[in-house]
């Protein structure tokens, strides 16, 4: 569906689970020496 056919509910919803689940995923993380790539225990 397109954004503008949700409802109202549909879109506030929505909007929170991007800014709750998705957007700290997507947030950059600096890769530098003095900030350098985080220890990843799975890989």
């Amino acid at each position: 569906m397109n954004w503008d056919e949700l409802t109202q509910a549909q879109q506030d919803e929505a909007a929170r689970y991007f800014d709750s689940q998705l957007s700290p995923a997507l947030t950059p993380l600096v890769v530098d020496p003095v900030n350098p790539f985080p220890f990843l225990s799975n890989l």
